[in-house]
């Protein structure tokens, strides 16, 4: 679970800003809330932030993007690190970036934070949260480092240590040396952190269309409830030829494919390996006629809210499973969608949290019509706020006192007295006069 995250001088975050999970003193939907004895700590299930264009909701969700990468693959050796600092000042344009984390793994809680300027990591730090105590497990300066005084084989980390390039982070370099003291939060950063753009599925959409994937009949359920007039989703084999596609491009991608492996093109066909055989495939969804017969479309006929709630389902789904430890980061989760069709998806997955969920969902969103008590607490509604000098702020609703648990948050909200909107609406002046 994702207890905070912390960014500073990144993009439009000039100054440290901090998105918490843990859940406040409010007892609104408090059934839903995880609890965590070990830390006598409780923690919310969903995020959802709002805030105008522009305003720093992209941003925020591009710094996790960031760290994750720099932990899970980082730069090639010698090439500068890809950080955008704050640009409005020359303080900032040359000062570090720095990013921090407390995260839940295996019920264990741990802080790791790292700082960078464009050529090279300058500090970075894990710790070992206990529920009375703190152990430092490595703490590095620059190209200095120490470790917790218990910490085995020392003597091995040192040369680990020499061997990690300045604009690489420590902790991705120990895993590529096999050191297993620290592999719980990197795979945590591999595989439970799952960032969804706009335009690209959080996780691969194709193999739900497979019949024989354990999820493909509730995918074809679900998207039937939801009155997209579909019957059924297929994926059929097609001959390699029929991708309309390049052959110098098809011949790339076929000599990078992996077992288990697979291409997804234009969004609707597929090229991988079954055995030594490559198979290209096209995704389908069958709609019934006039006379109850089936009909096949290719995925390019749908329209794109229905394409959407298809690269959305995957993950809902996986949200939904019992044990599931993910968390999931949609960004602009609203696009092509319908309000009713969003809050539905929204609440199912609500319905199904309590104090052993492990799985969170993080989103941002223009839809106001979400911004609603009835569906969120108001610790899990925050806003994005950018100021006349580029700098964005992030707030939750539950810092306004004055809101109470029957308070129309979205008509305190439109009305100004939170900040959050675009401007033009604040100001009142007359756009096209």
């Amino acid at each position: 679970m994702l207890v905070q995250f912390t960014l500073e001088n990144w993009l439009s975050f000039r100054e440290r800003e901090t998105l918490s999970m843990v859940a406040g003193r409010e007892r609104q939907h408090g059934d839903r809330l995880a609890r965590i004895d070990t830390y006598r700590t409780r923690m919310l299930p969903v995020t959802a932030l709002f805030g105008g264009n522009a305003s720093g909701k992209t941003n925020l969700v591009q710094g996790l993007s960031f760290a994750r990468w720099m932990i899970t693959e980082g730069p090639k050796p010698d090439a500068r690190i890809p950080r955008i600092p704050y640009l409005l000042d020359d303080c900032s344009k040359h000062g570090p970036t720095c990013f921090a984390f407390e995260i839940l793994v295996d019920e264990q809680l741990f802080e790791y934070s790292f700082s960078c300027d464009d050529r090279s990591v300058l500090a970075e730090k894990l710790v070992h949260i206990r529920s009375a105590s703190e152990v430092i497990l490595f703490d590095r300066v620059g190209q200095m480092i120490t470790w917790h005084s218990t910490t085995k084989s020392r003597t091995f980390l040192d040369f680990v240590f020499r061997g990690t390039r300045a604009n690489q982070l420590f902790l991705a370099n120990s895993i590529s040396l096999n050191v297993d003291a620290f592999r719980p939060v990197y795979d945590w950063f591999r595989d439970s952190l799952v960032l969804f753009s706009p335009d690209r599925a959080a996780i691969p959409v194709e193999p739900f269309f497979e019949d024989t994937h354990p999820l493909h009949e509730q995918m074809c359920s679900i998207l039937n409830q939801l009155d997209f007039g579909i019957a059924r989703i297929e994926s059929r084999k097609i001959h390699l030829d029929n991708i309309p596609m390049s052959d110098d491009i098809k011949t790339k991608m076929i000599g990078e494919l992996k077992d288990d492996d697979s291409f997804l093109i234009n969004g609707e066909f597929t090229i991988g390996l079954d055995g030594e055989d490559i198979v290209a495939k096209q995704l389908a969804t069958y709609h019934w006629d006039s006379s109850g017969d089936e009909v096949r479309f290719a995925i390019s006929q749908e329209a794109d809210g229905t394409k959407r709630v298809i690269d959305l389902l995957p993950a809902f789904l996986d949200l939904a499973m019992a044990g599931s430890r993910r968390v999931y980061v949609i960004d602009e989760i609203d696009r092509s969608l319908h309000s009713v069709l969003l809050w539905r998806l929204i609440e199912a997955f609500l319905s199904g949290v309590g104090k052993d969920t492990r799985a969170q969902l993080i989103f941002t969103t223009h839809d106001l019509m979400l911004m609603d008590q009835l569906l969120f607490r108001r610790d899990e509604m925050w806003f994005t706020e950018r100021d006349r000098d580029g700098v964005s702020t992030l707030v939750s609703f539950s810092e306004f006192k004055d809101a109470r648990h029957d308070t129309d948050m979205r008509r305190v909200y439109l009305e100004g007295r939170t900040g959050g909107l675009p401007r033009i609406l604040i100001d009142r002046g007359g756009l096209l006069r």
